[in-house]
């Protein structure tokens, strides 16, 4: 079952991301996902990255009888670690054109990845990428549930049961939900010359608008907060131009005069 055609306009820019996922645990979502993203990079010659966010206990680096990275687990867990030097490490080549990020933590292992590090990887995947395919648990950690939120489409695995039908309507409304939710955490950063004046109506309103959205503000000057922005401590700041960093997408908001 695919769900979720259309996403906010600000994820159509780069790759399609495609997430998979079982409507409970053991129908084969994997299989899917590993089956789906060889298919399509074989028949239509696109670049196509496969990521397993079955971080312990996973099967896919056996199904395609390739060794599962030991860098993934720690990029997942520091989302500074999430750059483009990163995936040239970690991403398995099978064939020309799939690439696939896999880790095989042992059963006792206990790996803690961070909501920001996997929308960090699947950004960086989204601009490298035409299509990523994502295997996502069941059920959903917080960390997997970001790559359900960025995903054009999600494909719910179930069996042929009448049981797995009712399982498969209620995965398909909490995607949904997941979708239209807006909550979650933005972190902004702004220098000390805009907070006293610049910040205030607009943050109330933004509060008044969105009351389910946690908002941190930090305070620091330009270099520091571009530092912020490229370890992923960030996800956007209000800053003194120019910025020097393909990474990060700027606009000029405003003007104002030296005295």
């Amino acid at each position: 079952h695919l769900t979720g055609e259309e996403v906010e306009q600000a994820m159509s820019r780069g790759g399609r991301v495609v997430a998979v996922c079982g409507a409970r645990g053991g129908v084969g979502a994997t299989t899917v996902a590993v089956n789906l993203a060889l298919q399509i990079a074989e028949t239509s010659r696109t670049h196509v990255a496969l990521l397993d966010l079955h971080l312990r206990g996973g099967h896919m680096a056996m199904m395609l009888g390739e060794r599962p990275s030991a860098g993934l687990r720690r990029a997942l867990e520091n989302p500074q670690m999430v750059d483009s030097l990163f995936l040239e490490r970690v991403a398995i080549p099978v064939g020309e054109r799939l690439r696939v990020l896999v880790a095989d933590e042992p059963f006792d292992a206990d790996p803690r990845p961070t909501p920001e590090a996997v929308g960090r990887l699947i950004e960086i995947l989204r601009q490298r990428f035409i299509l990523i395919i994502v295997d996502v648990p069941t059920p959903p950690s917080l960390p997997d549930r970001q790559a359900l939120a960025v995903a054009r489409q999600t494909l719910v695995v179930f069996s042929p049961d009448m049981v797995a039908l009712r399982e498969a309507e209620q995965a398909r409304t909490a995607l949904e939900g997941l979708k239209s939710d807006d909550s979650g955490h933005l972190r902004v950063g702004v220098i000390p010359t805009l907070l006293p004046y610049a910040m205030v109506e607009p943050l109330a309103a933004f509060q008044k608008q969105y009351p389910r959205v946690e908002l941190t503000l930090v305070e620091a000057m330009t270099e520091d907060l571009v530092d912020a922005l490229r370890g992923g401590e960030l996800d956007l700041a209000l800053l003194a131009l120019p910025i020097r960093h393909n990474e990060i997408i700027c606009s000029e908001l405003f003007r104002e005069p030296l005295v």
